[in-house]
């Protein structure tokens, strides 16, 4: 059983435990204590640490809020919400860890003036039960420096607002367990970039080299190495896309920007 396949299973377990544990309720973050901290009961509105809620993180709040996933806290939700009604807020993973199960990760969620939601995973661990989305109403960014990253159904950014991916380290997998597919799926004011010295790794459910090459084309996704690398063999059944700043054997697909013109250069790509 390859890597992919035992998150996988480990996913199914925990959705079960989910799925049995009731009815989903709402819990918003007010930073009542002012620590700033996700452990803390008394910062959220039900003064309970979510377990199973809907977490929204700037909702009805006067002021912008930050909260922060610290060392070793896990944390729990059906769904997190971040950025609305016209709050800059931000949730920050530092060492610890965050799972949604069966529904979204969205930041950025308000249409309302002024709302923007960021994510910041410094190191620890994300599972998003169903979609990531960066910038689906309300402007979004998620920047990533390491750590892992698994997302059940499709990675969408900047498809409503402008949204941005930073992917500048750590691994990031689609394991399609909620619909057995995803997507990457990055709108017109979309970015995806592979950042810093190229250590961030996206793994895409399927074929979508295709979809990849598209996005590069068009300015979708970027790279400060100035190649990105394609690769369908070392996780079988999926895409792997890695930045790079030297052409790759001939399994790879590259490309680059010189001089203000993009230029592709397609190498042989032998499959699973």
């Amino acid at each position: 059983m390859n890597k992919i396949k035992k998150l996988m299973s480990s996913l199914v377990i925990v959705s079960v435990v989910f799925l049995t544990a009731g009815t989903v309720l709402s819990a918003d973050y007010d930073n009542d204590s002012g620590d700033g901290l996700w452990d803390t009961a008394t910062n959220w509105s039900d003064e309970l640490v979510p377990a199973t809620s809907d977490v929204r993180i700037g909702n009805n709040s006067a002021i912008d809020q930050t909260c922060t996933i610290g060392s070793g806290i896990v944390g729990l939700a059906s769904r997190v919400r971040i950025g609305e009604d016209g709050n800059a807020c931000t949730l920050i993973i530092d060492g610890g860890s965050l799972t949604t199960v069966g529904d979204d990760v969205r930041v950025g969620y308000s249409t309302s003036v002024g709302t923007s939601g960021t994510l910041n995973l410094l190191w620890g661990n994300m599972t998003v039960g169903k979609d990531l989305e960066i910038g689906q109403n309300g402007e979004g960014t998620f920047t990533m420096t390491t750590g892992t990253v698994l997302v059940d159904d499709d990675i969408v950014i900047g498809t409503g607002a402008a949204g941005v991916f930073n992917l500048n380290g750590g691994t990031v997998t689609q394991t399609a367990i909620y619909e057995g597919n995803g997507f990457l799926d990055i709108g017109a004011t979309g970015l995806l970039n592979f950042g810093g010295t190229g250590l961030g790794t996206m793994v895409l459910w399927g074929d979508q080299v295709s979809t990849v090459e598209a996005y590069f084309d068009n300015g979708y996704i970027t790279s400060d190495l100035g190649f990105i690398a394609t690769d369908l063999t070392s996780n079988p059944g999926y895409t792997t896309v890695s930045p790079t700043a030297v052409p790759e054997p001939a399994t790879i697909g590259l490309f680059a920007v010189f001089g203000g013109a993009l230029m592709f250069v397609r190498r042989i790509r032998s499959r699973a």
